[in-house]
C-alpha cells in the first residue's frame, strides 16, 4: 500500500468482485477511501459502488436532493442549503474555531463546552446530489452534514464518514460529484 487516500470519483463502469475485495482489504490495511457519486446513484451511473460501501453500513440511497422553495440558483437540484446540519466537531475544523472548556472549581467537573459558533450553519451548493443512508445500529458512523430543512428529503446525510472493520482505514462517502466541479467548487461556502 503506497497510497493513504484512494478516490473513486462517479465510476462509469461496475467494479468486479475481485477489485471490490481489493479496495475493502486496502481499507482494512489503514487505507483510506474517498468515494463520490451524483444524483440516483448506482442506476443511473451503471456502478455498483453500494457493494463496495454497504458492508459499513452506508449506501447511497439513489435519489435527488432538490431545494422546495426557488432562491438563488434557478434549478431545483443546484440545491442551496442554508440550513445544513453540520457535526460539530466538523464545523469546528473548518471553520476554525477554539473550544474551551469551562471547569466548576468546586467539583473539578466540566460544566460544558461554549457551543455558540456550533450554531452557526454552513451554507453551500449542493449540485445535482443524493442523499445517503446509514445503519443506525453501528457506533462508528457520523454524518458530517446533512441536507437541513429546506431541502427535500430533509435532513439526509449528505456526507458520511467511517472507519474500516479493524479502525485502521477511513471511508468517507460523498453523494455530490459535482459539487466539486469548477462550476460549484468556489460558490458559497463549498471550498471549505
Amino acid at each position: 500500500r503506497k497510497a493513504s487516500l484512494f478516490v473513486i470519483g462517479q465510476p462509469k463502469a461496475l467494479f468486479t468482485p475481485e477489485e471490490i475485495n481489493i479496495l475493502k482489504q486496502y481499507l482494512e490495511e489503514g487505507g483510506n477511501l474517498l468515494i463520490i457519486e451524483g444524483e440516483q446513484g448506482d442506476t443511473k451511473n451503471s456502478t455498483n459502488l453500494n457493494d463496495l460501501i454497504k458492508d459499513y453500513g452506508i449506501t447511497f440511497r439513489g435519489d435527488s436532493v432538490v431545494r422546495t422553495a426557488f432562491y438563488k440558483y434557478f434549478h431545483p437540484k443546484q440545491c442551496f442549503i442554508d440550513t445544513l446540519t453540520v457535526h460539530p466537531g466538523f464545523l469546528r475544523t473548518i471553520k476554525n474555531i477554539k473550544k474551551t472548556k469551562k471547569i466548576d472549581l468546586m467539583g473539578d467537573d466540566e460544566l460544558g463546552q461554549n457551543d455558540d459558533d456550533d450554531d452557526c450553519p454552513l451554507k453551500i451548493v449542493y449540485p445535482f446530489g443524493q442523499s445517503i443512508d446509514i445503519d443506525q445500529k453501528k457506533s462508528n458512523i457520523s454524518a458530517l452534514f446533512t441536507s437541513g430543512k429546506i431541502a427535500f428529503p430533509m435532513n439526509r446525510p449528505l456526507c458520511v464518514v467511517t472507519t474500516s472493520k479493524s479502525t485502521k482505514g477511513r471511508l468517507c462517502v460523498f453523494g455530490s460529484i459535482n459539487f466539486f466541479d469548477n462550476s460549484y467548487i468556489d460558490k458559497e461556502e463549498n471550498l471549505k
